[in-house]
């Protein structure tokens, strides 16, 4: 009786791990397919970079996916030579308004203060570009960075928001391989409820 217990127990344990790994090699294919058919522009004509925001801690701290993202919208901002940079973020989770955060990490970054915009009331992803857009009219390239599945969201909703800016928009991912895995399945948990809420608020 007892080794059919230790039996079943091994099945289980077996069952647990199978699926655990499934989950991180599924998480981890989203997230780097996200990145791959990211949409990223070639340098030439004038653009603009707009970073999605992220909570910073409760002491003010920069949270490591507020970093990641900074670093992301830095080097599209230099690698497409842009010039402007739009944080993206109010105080939502605590006392700390996420684009000022950002900001501050970009100046650590060699990140010239004459570039940066701050939007500092958007609550959530919608808000982050319905507030953002009127600083990217004059661009013929706006890329939006963040990591690859929240980006490639951030483009869904600018094209809802200004069909006409869709084609000259572009998405800026960031994929580094089993880095952070339990937030990106997290994340990705995240992002299929947004896209399944989505097609019921915006068909």
């Amino acid at each position: 009786m007892r080794m059919r217990r230790i039996l079943k127990w091994q099945r289980w344990l077996r069952l647990a791990m199978i699926l655990t790994i499934l989950t991180i090699c599924c998480s981890e294919l989203a997230d780097w397919v996200a990145c791959n058919i990211a949409t990223n522009s070639s340098p030439g004509k004038s653009c603009g970079v707009l970073v999605l925001g992220y909570p910073s801690y409760s002491d003010g701290t920069a949270s490591p996916v507020q970093q990641m993202r900074v670093a992301t919208g830095v080097q599209a901002f230099r690698n497409s030579k842009c010039d402007r940079i739009v944080f993206s973020g109010a105080a939502v989770e605590n006392q700390i308004v996420e684009a000022q955060t950002m900001a501050q990490i970009a100046r650590g970054l060699g990140v010239s203060p004459d570039v940066i915009v701050l939007e500092t009331h958007a609550q959530n992803t919608w808000e982050n570009i319905k507030f953002s857009i009127p600083s990217f009219e004059k661009y013929s390239r706006i890329l939006i960075a963040s990591d690859s599945l929240h980006a490639q969201r951030g483009r869904r909703y600018l094209c809802k928001q200004r069909p006409h800016l869709c084609e000259r928009t572009f998405v800026v991912g960031s994929y580094r391989p089993f880095e952070r895995w339990w937030w990106k399945i997290a994340s990705g948990c995240h992002e299929l409820f947004a896209w399944g809420r989505d097609l019921i608020l915006f068909p």
